[in-house]
């Protein structure tokens, strides 16, 4: 077994990064490579991985309105997640956030997602944003970052009292993103407390929503690379949404991404009603914005009751320590 955790660093078959524009022979030896490793999804499939749909009776406003479907699914997850049980589980939330960037999604947590519960919150990133996270430190108890060499780090930088570990659109840019999970796994077998994580993640999917993204996107058979160091944890994939979101997001965004990026309208190819390669530059058009959020709003729905064969994103959950006291 350790012969083998020596040979394994990542998820996938490769580390090309379409984050460092990548020239066209190595973009489609990206996309081939991640198709191979998105083959055969649901093949060799950790037997404790519970696979399940997300689904809520929540509200479906103030999601971005004009963010993704895979970003107003993330939102809405974390939006509705169950902070008071959580709470009454771990006594103090103290959160370690894996790539977290300029602090988005920090901010949220704090003024809408779980509010006055978080004790403690430490954000680390190999991309440093130092403005922002001074205001953020000095406006938020608890609040701290820190910039890391690589992922190799992760587990010095871990504060010994967490007990929630998050990522959220990170992992996917990760070379070695495995090695971050065995960090972890370090940590969580060295506490006596609970452990919970929570990592958003993009599907097999978001090869063609997103094209070159980050390194990989994930499926059941890869996760379970991951949940199988945690062997005596509790490991649960949520899936996001379905055929309607994917067809709604591949019209309103990534199509026409692609048919402006090349300028395919001379050929008479048009982007229809979804003009703009950036959705945010439609802000002059109301009546369009407005439109898409109705029929995200009845895509996310009518996927949490019929689940298709196309997750647009997926939440990854594991408890570890839970009957420890």
């Amino acid at each position: 077994m350790k012969e083998q955790e020596k040979q394994i660093e990542s998820t996938s078959i490769h580390k090309l990064n379409a984050d460092r524009n990548l020239n066209w022979p190595l973009k489609l030896a990206y996309i081939c490579l991640n198709l191979a490793n998105n083959a055969l999804p649901n093949w060799l499939v950790d037997p404790k991985l519970k696979l399940t749909n997300f689904s809520t009776k929540g509200g479906f406003n103030n999601l971005g309105e004009r963010s993704t479907l895979s970003r107003k699914f993330s939102n809405l997850f974390w939006r509705e997640f169950d902070w008071k049980k959580l709470e009454q589980e771990l006594k103090t939330i103290n959160i370690f956030d894996v790539g977290c960037g300029a602090g988005d999604i920090t901010e949220r947590l704090y003024t809408e997602y779980a509010e006055n519960r978080i004790n403690s919150y430490k954000g680390v990133d190999v991309f440093p944003y130092p403005g922002r996270w001074r205001v953020l430190s000095k406006k938020y108890k608890g609040l701290r970052f820190a910039k890391i060499k690589s992922e190799k780090r992760i587990l010095k930088e871990i504060p010994k009292k967490t007990n929630l570990i998050i990522s959220q659109s990170s992992l996917e840019h990760v070379n070695n993103d495995w090695l971050v999970f065995k960090q972890i796994k370090e940590f969580t077998q060295a506490s006596k407390h609970q452990v919970v994580q929570i990592h958003l993640v993009p599907s097999a999917s978001c090869l063609w929503l997103y094209l070159f993204h980050g390194v990989r996107q994930y499926t059941p058979r890869t996760v379970s690379k991951i949940t199988r160091l945690f062997s005596d944890s509790s490991c649960q994939l949520i899936s996001f949404g379905g055929d309607r979101s994917f067809k709604l997001q591949w019209e309103a965004f990534t199509k026409p991404e692609i048919i402006n990026r090349f300028d395919l309208s001379r050929f008479g190819i048009t982007t229809g009603e979804w003009s703009g390669s950036n959705f945010n530059k439609i802000a002059d058009k109301p009546k369009l914005i407005n439109k898409y959020n109705k029929l995200a709003k009845e895509a996310m729905k009518k996927d949490m009751k019929n689940k298709g064969s196309r997750a647009v994103f997926y939440a990854l959950v594991i408890k570890s320590n839970a009957n420890e006291k």
